[in-house]
């Protein structure tokens, strides 16, 4: 099995699982396509997704297609609805993070404090994306941008499984 070199502790990704379990699979991405590609092609793709650590009201979220962890004016964003959905188009292929922040836990109605990510594969095929970004996404987004800073084909689907294989859960 793959194993993570930082060794996330077990304690913190358990106590994640509950908020989160069964949103894993839209952890996004299939891993198919390159380590990270910028390429733009004239087609179209929506990204439509849900914002949940309880559900995220009001945040923003955007494609960082920079890859800098910062949502910037030029890359394409939208903000959540009460129900934590989102939707937005971009023309981009590769795997990018998608980055939310700001608004209001719906669960608690106190201010959402932090960063959910997930990373999403793009490619020529797929005209939409449907994805959940919820603190485990998180969570194997981070093993993503760390590993394939050394090895280029390091997927997205190999970082799901690390996080799966650390929190002992078979999926």
């Amino acid at each position: 099995p793959l194993q993570y070199n930082n060794n996330y502790p077990k304690k913190l990704l358990s106590s994640l699982v509950f908020s989160s379990l069964l949103l894993f699979s839209g952890c996004g991405g299939d891993g198919s396509s390159s380590a990270g590609g910028s390429s733009n092609n004239s087609s179209s793709k929506t990204i439509n997704g849900t914002a949940i650590d309880g559900y995220i009201s009001g945040a923003t979220v955007c494609l960082d297609i920079n890859k800098n962890d910062t949502c910037e004016a030029n890359e394409p964003s939208a903000s959540t609805l009460s129900d934590g959905t989102f939707s937005f188009a971009t023309t981009v292929s590769g795997n990018y993070p998608i980055i939310i922040s700001g608004g209001t836990d719906m669960a608690t109605g106190e201010s959402f404090v932090g960063t959910l990510k997930n990373i999403i594969s793009l490619d020529d095929t797929n005209s939409s994306v449907d994805t959940k970004i919820t603190p485990l996404t998180t969570l194997a987004t981070n093993i993503y941008q760390d590993e394939v800073k050394n090895n280029p084909t390091f997927t997205p689907t190999q970082a799901k499984q690390i996080v799966a294989t650390n929190l002992d859960l078979n999926l």
